[in-house]
């Protein structure tokens, strides 16, 4: 973590736990009664336990700790041992956590892909479906903006088609309150010319969405070389 951080070796993760320190209490070794739903409205002191995988107690220097404290990413493995009573083994747990948190502040954020037309969308999937040999099926969930918030895969089909539900591709944009979505899959056979299946299911993703106040955009069908827009083709 920064100058001075000490490198974590196999021979450090594999060594015993250390005892405590005398005079300080020890934290049992356990997992923390937090259900993983329930994380966002966890106390700081909770998420600091899970991450070093011990169980919180009202006993140990920790019980209120809160995480703008101290600055934790300068801490290493010895140190967040030493301030926070842990042994060896859940010190290099809380320090790995530490050290991936840091990371992702500072990667340069990339600017959310917006979908204009059928085309963005293809050009934003086109390569996750190179080499594909069965259908994928793709759910963009979008912002009020139309700025991509996930990509995610719905359904995996055979050679000639993908049992897709509208339960299944609205779940995640109604957890997340996503105001629109747009459906891409691919052709395995290279053409991408809608069969009267996509046909069928887009109309009935497109009621569903109704329903459930989040517009479908569109329904690109990708193909080898191509796409075709099943907004361009029929009304919904």
């Amino acid at each position: 973590m920064g100058a001075g951080t000490e490198a974590v070796t196999s021979s450090d993760v594999a060594a015993q736990d250390a005892p405590p320190r005398a005079g300080r209490p020890a934290l049992a070794t356990g997992t923390v009664r937090t259900p993983a739903t329930d994380l966002a409205r966890s106390a700081d002191v909770e998420l600091l336990a899970l991450a070093a995988g011990v169980r919180c107690s009202p006993h140990w220097p920790a019980a209120h700790w809160r995480i703008d404290s101290v600055d934790w990413f300068g801490r290493n493995p010895s140190e967040l041992a030493c301030e926070l009573g842990l042994a060896r083994r859940p010190a290099l747990r809380l320090a790995a956590a530490l050290e991936l948190a840091r990371r992702a502040l500072e990667r340069p954020r990339l600017a959310a892909a917006q979908i204009r037309c059928a085309r963005d969308a293809f050009e934003l999937c086109r390569a996750q479906f190179l080499g594909a040999h069965v259908e994928q099926f793709r759910v963009l969930n979008l912002d009020a903006k139309h700025r991509v918030r996930q990509n995610v895969v719905v359904s995996v089909g055979s050679l000639t088609s993908s049992l897709v539900h509208p339960r299944e591709v609205f779940r995640l944009a109604v957890r997340t309150g996503a105001a629109a979505v747009v459906c891409v899959h691919n052709h395995p056979s290279g053409d991408p010319e809608p069969s009267q299946e996509d046909l069928e299911v887009t109309r009935r993703l497109a009621a569903a969405g109704r329903t459930l106040g989040i517009a479908l955009l569109d329904h690109v069908v990708v193909g080898r070389e191509g796409f075709v827009s099943l907004r361009e083709r029929i009304e919904w």
